[in-house]
């Protein structure tokens, strides 16, 4: 199953500008995912070369994973003491952020309406140039 999703991966629209956008203002960016190392390292080949991801966190790497905090405490840790903003497209993603005190943002998509009214994100976006368009924001009251 997790073979086949990889295979079909396809990145949201406007995935690259946030990533070039985010490359430039500077921004580190990580990877928490429930999947293990083979989706991350063919998204990182076929999808995100170019683009700096660090740490890279798996199902593996820290226990117990997303719902819990523990996995985004651990990006914390390895950070510079910024603040984190968790993007995500599942409950577990504005779960796991909530439980670590960071901000959640939910990515709400046609694949995942039906979970919508199940979490209470700091914000919610439908299309990743929201997010960037958000971020400019915060930036210029810097």
């Amino acid at each position: 199953m997790e073979h086949e999703a990889m295979l079909a991966m396809e990145m949201a629209p406007g995935y690259h500008a946030l990533m070039q956008f985010l490359e430039t203002a500077k921004v580190p960016k990580a990877i928490l995912t429930h999947n293990n190392m083979d989706p991350v390292d063919h998204l990182l080949q076929h999808h995100a070369s170019g683009y700096k991801f660090e740490p890279v966190v798996t199902r593996d790497t820290v226990r117990p994973t997303k719902p819990f905090p523990d996995p985004l405490e651990y990006i914390a840790r390895l950070t510079s003491p910024r603040p984190i903003l968790m993007v995500g497209d599942g409950t577990d993603d504005v779960k796991c952020a909530q439980a670590a005190g960071a901000m959640a943002c939910y990515v709400h998509t046609i694949e995942n309406g039906a979970h919508h009214a199940l979490v209470d994100p700091d914000t919610r976006i439908e299309h990743l140039d929201e997010l960037r368009a958000l971020l400019r924001l915060v930036a210029a009251d810097e």
